[in-house]
C-alpha cells in the first residue's frame, strides 16, 4: 500500500507475508524510516500523503501517520479485504467502498467516510458491488471513483464497469475498455488513468486508459408568445 505524491511517497502494509516497514520515497531513492505500523496490514488502502497518511480495509482497525510515526485511529464498521478495497481522500476526509470480508466471503457493497476521528456509514451502496478496484483519488471524500475488479467474491473474474460518487449517490458512468483486476487508477473523478492490471483468463494487460467525466449541456432560448 502507498500514498504520497511522486516526489513525496509513501510505501507501507506489504509482501505476502505483512510487515509494519515504513518507507519514503522523494524523486529518486526510497528510504525505510524509524516509523513502523503497530501491525501488519497486508491488502489494506492507503490514503492521504507522505506526512498525513491513513491505513485501513483488512481489519477494523485504523492507523494515521504524521512523517515520523503511526497511531491509531477510528476502527471501521466494516473491514475490507481483496487487494485493497476503494479508498480515497485526505486522512481528514476519507471514504472506503467495496471490497469484500473473509472469512467468510462476502462483498461489500456499503460506503463510509472518515473525519479523523471516526467512521460513518453513509447508507450509499456502490452500484455494482466488486471485489478488487482499482480507484482515482479525488481530493475529499465526496468525489471519487471506482472502475473495474472482479464481481464474485473467492473468484479471479475481471469487470470494466466504471462509478463516480458524488457524496450523495453513485452512478455509473462508460466502462473500461477492457476488462481488469488487480490494476491501478489514479487522478480525479473527472480525468482520471487505469494502467495495468490482470484480464482472467488471459495475461498481464499493458494498455493504459484514460477516462474523461461525461457532461451535460443546456441550449438556453428565448420564448416568446403573443
Amino acid at each position: 500500500s502507498g500514498a504520497g505524491t511522486q516526489t513525496a511517497a509513501l510505501a507501507f502494509a506489504f509482501s505476502s507475508s505483512p510487515t509494519t516497514i515504513t518507507q519514503h520515497y522523494d524523486g529518486s531513492t526510497w528510504t525505510t524510516v524509524p516509523g513502523t505500523l503497530p501491525t501488519g496490514q497486508g491488502q489494506a488502502r492507503g490514503i492521504g500523503t507522505q506526512t498525513a497518511a491513513l491505513v485501513c480495509g483488512k481489519t477494523p482497525a485504523t492507523f494515521e501517520y504524521d512523517g515520523s510515526s503511526w497511531t491509531s485511529g477510528g476502527a471501521m464498521n466494516n473491514p475490507r479485504t481483496a487487494q485493497k478495497p476503494g479508498g480515497w481522500g485526505i486522512q481528514t476526509a476519507a471514504i472506503m467502498a467495496s471490497g469484500y470480508s473473509s472469512p467468510p466471503a462476502t462483498i461489500i457493497s456499503n460506503t463510509e467516510t472518515y473525519n479523523g476521528t471516526a467512521w460513518t456509514e453513509t447508507g450509499h451502496s456502490v452500484v455494482k458491488p466488486i471485489k478488487r478496484t482499482a480507484v482515482t483519488t479525488a481530493g475529499t471524500s465526496s468525489n471519487g471513483m471506482l472502475n473495474g475488479g472482479g464481481e464474485a467474491a473467492g473468484s479471479n473474474d475481471g469487470t470494466a464497469v466504471t462509478q463516480l460518487y458524488n457524496g450523495t449517490a453513485w452512478v455509473t458512468q462508460p466502462s473500461l475498455a477492457t476488462s481488469r483486476i488487480n490494476q491501478q487508477g489514479f487522478g480525479t473523478s473527472a480525468n482520471g488513468v487505469v494502467c495495468s492490471g490482470y484480464n482472467p483468463p488471459g495475461s498481464v494487460i499493458t494498455a493504459t486508459e484514460e477516462f474523461t467525466a461525461e457532461t451535460t449541456g443546456l441550449n438556453v432560448k428565448t420564448i416568446s408568445t403573443s
